[in-house]
């Protein structure tokens, strides 16, 4: 039988090595993202993982209308408030996962200009373990956020990361 002290130990190493695991998966994500380029700032509008929107998909919104027509599909009958954008001066970059049984998410890691084009990265995947309860509710993952207004075409890019964690 283990002492308590060292099961705090082993705990906190594990803890520590699955930190610098997750880490070491970020940087790797910056470098595969454009890494040296200056990123554009952007404000995350809403994520989650519960949208109306239920296909994969990404959307560029530069006017009011297409926004207010996007967020009620999103939305749908949760009357959750459409989030202010003020398009003379934004726009809204939105991703959609797609629905899933497993727990997801979908995150905007950078955006950057390269050459002609607005180019997103951002990585989706797993994010536990998938058990025996998974699957009785879909997940519909997505981000949506807010950018300068820029008349440049928008480009996806899904950055690969390996899984931190898997169940034996």
């Amino acid at each position: 039988m283990m002492h308590r002290p060292s099961l705090v130990r082993l705990r906190l190493a594990v803890i520590l090595s699955s930190l610098a695991l997750a880490m070491h998966s970020l940087v790797s994500a910056g470098v595969a993202a454009g890494q040296g380029t200056p990123g554009v700032p952007f404000v995350v509008v809403a994520s989650g993982a519960t949208s109306g929107i239920r296909e994969a998909a990404q959307y560029v919104i530069r006017d009011a209308a297409a926004w207010k027509d996007l967020w009620q599909r999103h939305a749908g009958a949760s009357m959750r408030p459409i989030p202010a954008v003020d398009f003379e001066r934004d726009m809204v970059i939105a991703l959609f996962g797609g629905e899933s049984r497993a727990p997801r998410a979908l995150t905007v890691v950078r955006i950057v200009r390269e050459g002609d084009a607005l180019v997103v990265y951002y990585t989706q995947g797993e994010t536990r373990p998938v058990t025996d309860t998974d699957g009785l509710a879909p997940t519909v993952p997505y981000q949506i956020v807010r950018v300068g207004r820029s008349p440049l075409p928008v480009r996806f890019s899904l950055v690969k990361t390996p899984q931190v964690y898997r169940s034996p």
